[in-house]
C-alpha cells in the first residue's frame, strides 16, 4: 500500500479482511491512523499512548506501515513486549494493561475497528510501571540476513 493512499483507500484496499473481522469479532466501525514525525502535536500524541492504560473494549490493529511496539501488563506478572510491524494484526483485549511506543522513525499506519463508532477511551492507571521501560524496537534488521546463515 502506497504511502500516499487515503485513509477510504487503504480501507477499500483491505475491505475484506476489515468486514471478515468485523464479523468475527464484533466490531462495527473502522478507520485508519497515520502517524508520521512530522504529524502535528505528536509528542503530546505519544504521551497518551506511552502511559499505561486499558480500555472497554478491545484495541484491535491491523498494521499496514511502520512499526510500533505495545508493552502488556498482566496482572501479577512480568510486562512484555511486542513489537509490530507491516502486515500484523494485535488485538488487545479489553481490560489489559497496556501501553504503545512508536519505534525510532516515529511511523506507523493502522487500520483500527471499534465495537462502538464512538471508538475506545483510555483509562489510566497512573501505574508508573510504563516510566521503567525504553521502547526498544528490533525491527527485521537486528540480525543481519547474512549472519542467520548455518556456519560452514
Amino acid at each position: 500500500m502506497p504511502s500516499a493512499a487515503t485513509a477510504d483507500e487503504v480501507l477499500a484496499a483491505y475491505a475484506d479482511k476489515v468486514d471478515e473481522l468485523k464479523t468475527r469479532g464484533g466490531y462495527t466501525a473502522a478507520d485508519v491512523i497515520d502517524v508520521r514525525p512530522d504529524t502535528p502535536g505528536l509528542d503530546a500524541m505519544l504521551a497518551r499512548f506511552s502511559s499505561e492504560h486499558w480500555h472497554d473494549e478491545d484495541e484491535v490493529r491491523f498494521i499496514v506501515e511502520g512499526r510500533g511496539l505495545f508493552h502488556i501488563s498482566p496482572p501479577g506478572g512480568p510486562v512484555f513486549a511486542i513489537e509490530v510491524e507491516a502486515g500484523d494484526l494485535i488485538r488487545v483485549p479489553r481490560g489489559t494493561h497496556h501501553w504503545f511506543d512508536l519505534c525510532a522513525d516515529r511511523r506507523i499506519r493502522a487500520i483500527r475497528l471499534f465495537e462502538q463508532p464512538s471508538g475506545w477511551t483510555p483509562h489510566y492507571t497512573e501505574s508508573g510501571v510504563d516510566r521503567n521501560f525504553q521502547p526498544v524496537c528490533f525491527g527485521g534488521s537486528y540480525f543481519p540476513r547474512e549472519d542467520l546463515r548455518s556456519p560452514a
